[in-house]
């Protein structure tokens, strides 16, 4: 229909004519005119491309209400994205892409991949964190992400596609892979795009051996919640710690030994006001205290490095020996140079 001719139209096509050519998409202001039954047909929406909230801070009750609502997603996570992924599937959309912080492809999502895997046809990661912003795909976001397609129809296979930054360019990898081999329900359906087959080969002679998870623990870095500049700061005072805050506000990050660059954080609990309205989680101090290792939360490769009393942001997690007494330099140096190998990309 060539709306240009609007005079060969009467009556609702001239009203609706109408309607749409004043409509202004980006303001905010209420319509009537809308038809979603017409848009999108009576039972559910052909495709959805969506954005969500990353992060947005749900009450007890809402948090109450989309666990019953969802019961296939993870509810650990103080993340509101995922709930978004089980509405899209409830509405059983044909076509189902979304822009998500990648943390989705390895952190506490277990079920939620599991829920995604017999339909997932793409995946694309992009590297953001710590890119120029010349580079940076996503100028305004401090963290890397990913693009995921799912469809209807079940494939066995993904088409894989990574987004590298190296010094002046982005490169650009792509390739098809069996999902039984790179989507694995051992390893909680993670979305690993680094592994190669050769890899997966090494991975299969290691699992019949010890996981180091039985003499090691892993914790995420400090959670600032909306408390960030509260206990985070480039002036040291009495009670200010030396911070890894991440490569991307100006600390150099690097396999076996890594450098501050000067910010410093408070760790006490008690100046956070949640009278005011603030919080954070604070954990035990002694994930930070104590020799660690340090392994970056995202970036391609990982770093992994040793620390003996630095704190860090959540950009890195903390591994060290569930034994604190055990829990030395020495002991995690023989340690270092395995999860530095070609190993950590499984």
């Amino acid at each position: 229909m060539a709306l240009k001719n609007v005079d060969e139209y009467k009556g609702a096509a001239s009203e609706l004519y109408n309607s749409l050519t004043r409509w202004k998409p980006f303001e905010h202001s209420m319509v009537g005119w809308f038809d979603a039954e017409w848009m999108f047909g009576i039972d559910k929406f052909d495709v959805i491309i969506s954005n969500p909230p990353w992060g947005a801070k749900l009450t007890a009750d809402e948090k109450m209400i989309l666990k019953s609502t969802y019961p296939s997603i993870d509810s650990s996570t103080p993340n509101s994205f995922a709930y978004f992924i089980g509405l899209a599937l409830q509405l059983n959309a044909q076509v189902l892409t979304y822009v998500l912080p990648d943390s989705i492809m390895t952190k506490d999502y277990a079920k939620t991949r599991a829920l995604l895997r017999p339909f997932l046809t793409n995946l694309n990661w992009y590297q953001n964190s710590g890119v120029p912003e010349k580079f940076r795909p996503f100028i305004y976001v401090e963290h890397d992400v990913c693009v995921m397609v799912a469809t209807q129809e079940l494939s066995d296979e993904v088409h894989y596609c990574r987004y590298d930054y190296i010094p002046t360019k982005i490169i650009k990898n792509e390739w098809i892979a069996s999902k039984e081999v790179t989507i694995r329900p051992a390893f909680e359906y993670v979305f690993n795009l680094l592994a190669t087959d050769d890899d997966y080969k090494i991975l299969d002679k290691l699992t019949k051996h010890e996981p180091l998870s039985i003499k090691l623990q892993c914790h995420e870095g400090i959670h600032t919640g909306n408390s960030r500049d509260i206990l985070f700061s480039k002036e040291t005072k009495g009670n200010f710690k030396p911070l890894f805050y991440g490569g991307g506000a100006g600390d150099t990050i690097d396999d076996y030994v890594s450098q501050t660059s000067g910010w410093f954080v408070d760790y006490r609990s008690e100046i956070v006001s949640k009278s005011e309205g603030n919080y954070a989680s604070l954990r035990d101090e002694r994930i930070f205290s104590n020799p660690k290792l340090y392994v970056t939360r995202t970036g391609n490769p990982l770093k992994v490095f040793l620390d003996e009393g630095t704190y860090a942001s959540n950009n890195f997690f903390s591994l060290q020996l569930k034994d604190y007494s055990k829990n030395s330099v020495e002991e995690l140096k023989l340690i270092l140079p395995f999860i530095n190998s070609q190993v950590n990309i499984l």
